[in-house]
């Protein structure tokens, strides 16, 4: 089974995915807004690597 850990200041929270799941079906806002976030932080990701992978030049541009 795997595990999923939280860090938070003073605490680390150890959960199974389906206990991570259920907690957020409780709360669908939750849930969106990290659905949300996950999908910016991954653009983001991506946007990174593709400008180092361009040398840090924008398409086009030399």
């Amino acid at each position: 089974m795997k595990h999923i850990e939280i860090r938070l200041p003073r605490y680390l929270l150890v959960l199974t995915e389906q206990e991570l799941r259920r907690l957020l079906e409780r709360n669908p806002d939750i849930w969106a807004a990290a659905l949300k976030r996950g999908k910016a932080v991954i653009r983001a990701r991506k946007a990174r690597a593709r400008s180092k992978t361009a040398g840090g030049k924008e398409k086009g541009k030399q």
